[in-house]
């Protein structure tokens, strides 16, 4: 069975598009009619797509949507704190909340065997 390609992301810069691919985007967090997309190393770029769109473009299990305006790849995910109002760490020290109903499919992510991540 062949591999599936990671999703390309054009992002318009001006003088046309720029690609980023999926595994360099850390999470995506809803702005008003916009979604913020937070890539690594670079940072943040806006987009006119819905947080919806978004998860249908990527089609990738490492990305969960966690509440209703964050969409948040697995992968760049410090710390999952329950104490603290449910927020999820990432590895850049933003922090994002994350709905209860969300806890055990967050939880079931990281109990996955690591070959299926």
């Amino acid at each position: 069975m062949p591999e599936k390609r990671k999703a390309r992301i054009a992002l318009s810069n001006g003088n046309g598009y720029a690609f980023k691919s999926s595994s360099d985007l850390m999470y995506c967090v809803v702005d008003g009619s916009y979604c913020r997309l937070y890539f690594h190393p670079e940072g943040k770029h806006y987009v006119t797509k819905s947080l919806g769109q978004l998860e249908q473009l990527l089609d990738d299990p490492n990305f969960i949507r966690v509440h209703k305006s964050h969409l948040i790849n697995m992968q760049f995910v410090q710390e999952v704190n329950n104490h603290t109002g449910h927020q999820i760490v990432m590895k850049n020290g933003e922090e994002l909340a994350y709905s209860r109903n969300k806890k055990q499919e967050i939880l079931e992510y990281f109990l996955r065997k690591p070959e299926q991540q």
